[in-house]
């Protein structure tokens, strides 16, 4: 909605300013719309700055910042620098600095416009997390090369060996310090994430302990090999028979992860795509496509199957036709 419709909204609808604050909405009523419009229009990489928020990374068409909305570690919110508007790939909004106060302060256009007249900024909110999700967290007791002849059997079972899996993976011992049993220690394969917590896997445990996030190998190309989990990696190490590959790597651990990385993705020249098949797959695959990422869609090496690794498996079983 533009700003002239939106204000001649708001002068039409009286009734509205009995839930608004007063002091805005005097400033609102002595308004030209010329100068809303030209409100509207503030720089927005000053206004977060202003509100401890600087850029991470700067391309030709934007500046990436880490989200005001949320902790991550991908800066998912972008400016773009042509028309002076914001973005947050990890939710889906985006617009003008006037909508980006009013999702940051969670109020209306007119309170939103009174703010950034008499110059108010918006301090933004610590993200801590509830202590009773922390009950339920999981603690990592030692790390170790993988040794147990059960985890070992375990990732040989799903196609690859043992070797390459020690170069990218650990034995981690870890409790539920608040479960049933907090004094029991577990065992699993663990492979850690840019922000040092685990996916943990075994033939009992498929968890993961905070932070989740992603993991990131560097490349020597401006090229993106993107997997969904990292049992798909290990099985196209093992697929491509190779020791590494010249494109930076980026293992998800979540689907969900991928709309943060539209950005970084857009920038690079090529993304190999080696999700795992099904809907919610396909979803993400139609959403890049429409922000522009220059990709292939690599599932095609494991078509028929639910992702790499599966497949790898599979073909080891003989079961390939």
């Amino acid at each position: 909605m533009s700003v002239r419709m939106e204000f001649t909204k708001l002068i039409t609808a009286p009734n509205l300013f009995f839930f608004c604050e007063w002091d805005y909405v005097y400033y609102i009523c002595s308004m030209e719309i010329e100068e809303i419009e030209e409100i509207n229009h503030k720089d927005i990489c000053g206004y977060l700055s202003n509100i401890g928020l600087e850029p991470v990374r700067e391309t030709v068409r934007s500046y990436q910042y880490y989200s005001p909305f949320r902790k991550e570690t991908v800066a998912s919110f972008h400016v773009w620098k042509k028309d002076n508007k914001w973005k947050d790939f990890g939710n889906g909004k985006w617009g003008s600095i006037i909508d980006l106060v009013m999702e940051l302060k969670g109020c209306s256009f007119m309170i939103a416009v009174g703010m950034l007249r008499c110059g108010q900024t918006v301090p933004l909110q610590e993200f801590t997390v509830p202590e009773k999700l922390l009950k339920k967290g999981i603690e990592i007791v030692s790390e170790n090369d993988i040794h147990s002849q059960s985890l070992i059997d375990y990732v040989e079972g799903r196609g690859i060996n043992i070797d390459l899996a020690r170069r990218h993976l650990s034995q981690v011992e870890f409790r539920f310090p608040h479960g049933k049993a907090p004094g029991r220690i577990h065992s699993a394969v663990g492979f850690k994430n840019d922000s040092e917590g685990y996916e943990l896997r075994s033939n009992f445990w498929k968890v993961s302990n905070s932070p989740k996030t992603i993991k990131t190998i560097k490349g020597t190309e401006k090229t993106f090999m993107v997997y969904e989990g990292f049992f798909d990696l290990l099985s196209a190490y093992v697929y491509f028979k190779k020791e590494y590959f010249k494109s930076t790597i980026i293992v998800l651990n979540s689907l969900s992860f991928i709309n943060s990385l539209v950005p970084i993705l857009k920038d690079a020249n090529l993304t190999y795509l080696f999700i795992d098949n099904g809907k919610a797959a396909n979803e993400r695959i139609d959403m890049l496509r429409e922000e522009g990422v220059v990709f292939e869609d690599c599932r095609h090496y494991f078509e028929g199957h639910g992702d790499f690794n599966e497949f790898l498996v599979a073909k080891n079983c003989g079961s390939l036709k």
